[in-house]
């Protein structure tokens, strides 16, 4: 606000001020008239002239005069003289013990002399000076209230009233608590309660914890929320004393900002409210709205005061957040140097140093598979990783989701300041010869992200230097084909083979200088051979005496993407062109020599050929052979809604009920696409275990409730129509059953289905998630699901009603009408 404007509304103001004395003074005349004409009611109207009248002005003319006096006021600075009946007209307490009848002076030396002057020129005239300073008023207010002159103190208290704003409210409300003015203190209440949510602690600072107690209990809802925000320690145990039967629930209460008072102490580094509050029985593991317990939250906003504080103080050290399963290690683990300042990792070290001293699992695993050390090391922070490593049960050798162990992270984030992580994890007992999904190894790795430091760490460590990767290259031959000659020498120096046979054209065996020569590789021969390779020994005959067929050797050549000309017609769906390269003997098991080493089979499975798939079958071609991932032709079928292909292989022995490396059997694989007819061919066709759980615990019918498209209602009944006796309540690993799966993702369609089919609603999982209480955006499907009961849902096992928790016994099991 302008300058100018906030002078502007400083000049109203005190207009309206000077309005306000000016009717006060008009109201006061009026009053004193108002009591003459009762005073004479009776008497002949002589207007001013009455004995009233007289009688009134004669009393004001007696102030300090000594006409008729017989009793003497000493005040501080001088005396007055003074009339017994005036001052006992006023009031009959002038003091403890005074009998103003009896007594020639009276001492008032104990107030200041303005005061004590305007309280008798206002028992002799009934006047007073209303403009004066509001400490004037205060003070004369509170001598009215010590001599029991109540129309004095109600004077004083409409003139304080255009004293009052906002920020000196507290301070009148106080004075009018002590001085029992109730008309100024009801006046400081609604100003106070119009301002409530502007008032701070400091505010409230000088305030006796009784009276801000009484207060707070008649302007908040939550009082003890209020006390501790306000930092009132004196206040809060004036709540306990009072609730002390209550306080196992009104210690963990949340305000309607979703606030537990603990949380608050913490928040704002009470430590002796929080220690209150914990040894009044306040949970240390209170979770809020959004499932997260205290210590997560402090954790989560780098708060390592009030984490450190809940540790000492027996939070659970282990507590696991609902959707990521991260515990307090995770998350201490999770802040990055780069986007915190040094001061907040340095406490969240502490914190993990605290965690880790109370016994918290150093090797608990996330949703995503990771462990702390994973964290720790992907987002660069040494501080936490150092803390981790010094404990003794760290195991070094836990994998994520992405099959990596902490050392394979450190190596694959070592250009963003891992490298020392990687080192340090290689020289202190990490699995070095660990492969991962992609089928890398840690020293290949490095040896692609050109890191010597790391080549030369894993090789004093014992790694396998002769390990070849998914394309059959050794590390040797990685390092000199990429020119990184300095990794070679390395590799070298530590003993690693130099020839390294393999397999070579047509089957046939030879070693790394035959393939340098056939590469026209000079660099890497010169190499080779100034590393003491064999340099006489020709080509070997494979271990069958494969080679030399000069129709097999051009059939078996392959194009730079390790196809033959067999792989290559059926991709390009050349039917003539198979059936000539079957008629010469082609390999029809040949494998390309890529990633993914699919067979000629599993090439015509996906090309959706059923006229070649049937033809390399009749070939000799195995339909058990299995991709790098375990998926045999079946599995790669029900990928597509082909069922004449998926025919095709059960008529042709086809192991049904085979699983891949995730324990999927082909009818998870289907469900999971959402192939109608080819989920309809494998439940009326075949054998298949449709209840057969994969590697996470989950049916088929599990996988259709998770990932399930928009026919997903439809295959239900598929399901049904083919079994009718389907476990559709099994859980899976984590307890979740199908509905429960379907309500989180939605799929109000397949909810309906399970419903209509008697699927239990109750059901909980693990973590205690059931459709009741589980998070999603809107409640609308749930209500409805519950509309389409026509009878009471099936019960479903456990100890306590799921709506009111009430543990079940003999007598008590339904109790809701």
């Amino acid at each position: 606000m302008a300058e100018g404007e906030v002078t502007k509304l400083q000049n109203h103001l005190s207009l309206l001020r000077e309005e306000y004395v000016k009717l006060q003074e008009r109201l006061v005349d009026v009053e004193k008239k108002y009591h003459v004409a009762i005073a004479t009611t009776g008497q002949s109207a002589g207007g001013d002239d009455s004995f009233v009248s007289r009688l009134l002005k004669t009393v004001g003319e007696l102030f300090n005069k000594e006409t008729y006096s017989d009793i003497t006021i000493l005040l501080q600075g001088g005396e007055i003289k003074a009339h017994k009946f005036i001052m006992t007209a006023r009031s009959s307490d002038w003091g403890p013990g005074i009998e103003i009848s009896k007594v020639s002076q009276l001492d008032l030396t104990d107030i200041s002399y303005d005061v004590a002057y305007a309280l008798l020129k206002w028992v002799y005239t009934d006047e007073i000076n209303i403009k004066s300073e509001e400490t004037f008023l205060l003070e004369l207010l509170k001598v009215s209230a010590r001599f029991q002159l109540d129309s004095l103190g109600t004077r004083c208290e409409n003139a304080l009233m255009s004293f009052v704003t906002m920020k000196n409210c507290i301070k009148f409300y106080q004075s009018a608590e002590e001085m029992a003015a109730s008309i100024l203190k009801k006046h400081c209440s609604e100003l106070i309660s119009s301002h409530w949510d502007d008032f701070t602690s400091e505010d409230f600072a000088n305030m006796p914890a009784a009276l801000l107690y009484r207060m707070f209990k008649s302007k908040s809802e939550y009082v003890l929320h209020t006390a501790i925000r306000v930092k009132r320690e004196d206040v809060v145990f004036l709540y306990l004393i009072e609730f002390d039967s209550q306080l196992s629930v009104k210690l963990n209460e949340l305000d309607t900002r979703g606030d537990i008072p603990l949380d608050l102490a913490l928040l704002s580094r009470q430590e002796s409210i929080a220690q209150l509050l914990v040894s009044h029985r306040a949970d240390v593991n209170r979770k809020d709205n959004t499932g997260r317990s205290l210590l997560h939250k402090a954790i989560k906003r780098g708060d390592s005061f009030s984490a450190i504080f809940l540790i000492r103080n027996k939070a659970d050290i282990n507590a696991i957040t609902h959707l990521d399963q991260e515990c307090p290690l995770h998350m201490v683990a999770s802040y990055r140097p780069e986007d915190s300042d040094s001061q907040l990792i340095d406490g969240m070290a502490q914190v993990c140093q605290e965690l880790l001293l109370n016994g918290a699992n150093p090797n608990a695993q996330s949703t995503d598979g990771s462990t702390p050390l994973h964290r720790a090391v992907y987002n660069r922070n040494r501080a936490v990783f150092d803390v981790l490593l010094k404990h003794g049960c760290l195991n070094l050798e836990l994998k994520n989701a992405d099959s990596q162990t902490a050392l394979w992270l450190a190596l694959q984030t070592t250009g963003s300041g891992n490298g020392s992580a990687g080192i340090f994890l290689a020289n202190n007992g990490a699995l070095v010869n660990h492969v991962n999904f992609k089928g890398d190894a840690p020293l290949q790795l490095a040896i692609k992200r050109h890191l010597p430091v790391i080549v030369e760490a894993l090789c004093a460590s014992g790694v396998n230097m002769n390990i070849v990767d998914k394309d059959n290259n050794c590390p040797l031959w990685l390092a000199l084909d990429s020119g990184q000659e300095d990794i070679a020498h390395i590799l070298v120096k530590h003993g690693c083979d130099v020839d390294m046979w393999g397999e070579g054209p047509d089957g046939c065996q030879q070693n790394l200088l035959h393939q340098a020569i056939d590469e026209n590789n000079e660099a890497v021969s010169c190499f080779l051979i100034r590393s003491a390779c064999d340099k006489n020994s020709p080509r070997r005959p494979g271990p069958n005496e494969e080679g030399g067929e000069e129709a097999r050797y051009i059939i078996i050549i392959t194009d730079n993407k390790g196809r033959n000309f067999l792989h290559t017609a059926i991709m390009n769906g050349d039917i003539e062109s198979v059936l000539f390269l079957i008629s010469v003997h082609a390999d029809v098991n040949s494998r390309v020599q890529d990633a993914q080493q699919y067979t000629p089979l599993h090439l015509a499975v996906l090309a959706l050929s059923e006229i070649i798939t049937r033809n390399l079958i009749l070939a000799g071609a195995d339909v058990n052979e299995r991709t790098l991932h375990g998926e045999s032709a079946l599995h790669l079928s029900s990928m597509n809604d082909n069922a004449s292909l998926v025919t095709a292989l059960l008529e042709n022995g086809v192991e049904i009920n085979a699983v891949d490396e995730n324990q999927n059997n082909a009818l998870h694989i289907a469900v999971a696409h959402g192939n109608m007819h080819t989920i309809r061919c494998l439940l009326t066709e075949s054998t298949i275990e449709a209840e057969v759980p994969n590697g996470k615990g989950q049916n088929p019918l599990h996988i259709l409730c998770q990932y399930g498209k928009d026919n997903a209602a439809a295959i239900f009944e598929l399901f049904r129509e083919a079994m009718p006796d389907y476990p559709i309540d099994a859980p899976d690993m984590e307890g979740n059953s199908a509905l429960l799966l379907a309500y989180l993702n939605g799929n109000g369609p397949l909810c309906r289905a399970l419903v209509r089919a008697n699927a239990c609603l109750g059901l909980t999982n693990k973590h205690g998630c059931s459709i009741f209480n589980a998070t999603v955006a809107s409640k609308q499907l749930i209500f409805k699901l519950l509309d389409m009961l026509s009878k009471e849902p099936p019960w479903c096992d456990g100890e306590n009603c799921l709506e009111c928790g009430v543990k079940f016994g003999i007598k008590t099991r339904k109790h809701h009408w």
